[in-house]
């Protein structure tokens, strides 16, 4: 998988890649492969605002409305080479992409948001 150095380094783990990629899955790696995830790759809505991002060196966000993609290559591509975070289905989506890409055994599903107008469904 050509994408699973690059994210691995996305995630500050470059110089265990080899070895990431080499061994076994385990519990030990499963919870540095999250803690490095979850402190890297930050949940994000940029692409539903438009901004200009003047007199800064980040480049505009375009005015189109960004739809979460389900397209693992197009999450992947936001995540890994764009250096962006995402919602919860594209970080999830990219998260369990590495974890089977190393072996481990993945299961999505969707879940629901209780809050005090009752449970809002929709998210991963």
């Amino acid at each position: 998988q050509v994408h699973t150095p690059r994210l691995l380094d996305r995630i500050g783990l470059y110089a265990e890649a080899e070895a990431l990629i080499a061994r076994e899955p385990s519990a030990e790696d499963l919870s540095k492969l999250l803690h490095a995830f979850l402190l890297t790759v930050p949940f994000e809505n940029l692409g539903q605002h438009a901004h200009p991002a003047l007199g800064d060196s980040v480049a505009a966000v375009p005015a189109a409305k960004h739809i979460p993609s389900l397209d693992v290559h197009k999450t992947l591509k936001k995540v890994v080479y764009d250096r962006r975070g995402g919602f919860c289905f594209e970080l999830n989506f990219a998260f369990a992409w590495l974890l089977r890409s190393l072996g481990y055994k993945v299961r999505l599903s969707i879940s629901y948001v209780i809050t005090p107008g009752g449970p809002v469904p929709g998210h991963l």
